[in-house]
């Protein structure tokens, strides 16, 4: 499977999109159907391009967390000593 390649087929209402862009991306929906959308030289499916406009804020926030969440496992204490 070539880069920009979308292979798919369709049972019922349910369509099976498999989409090649650096990896193989599959995808299933109910909604969107085999359409395609050109985004700048390539052509995306549809699925692909609405996922990418509505869960892109989420997977950033996903990101910043992560690292967040290795900085939190990473902290080091020193010894407080109290003089009384």
């Amino acid at each position: 499977m070539t880069i920009g390649q979308v292979f798919g087929c369709t049972s019922e209402d349910v369509d099976l999109i498999v989409w090649r862009d650096k990896n193989r991306v599959a995808s299933v929906s109910t909604y969107h159907g085999l359409t395609t959308t050109r985004c700048g030289d390539t052509l995306k499916p549809t699925v692909v391009q609405d996922y990418n406009i509505c869960m892109g804020g989420v997977d950033r926030k996903d990101q910043q967390l992560a690292i967040l969440q290795c900085v939190n496992l990473c902290t080091c204490y020193e010894p407080c000593h109290i003089n009384f």
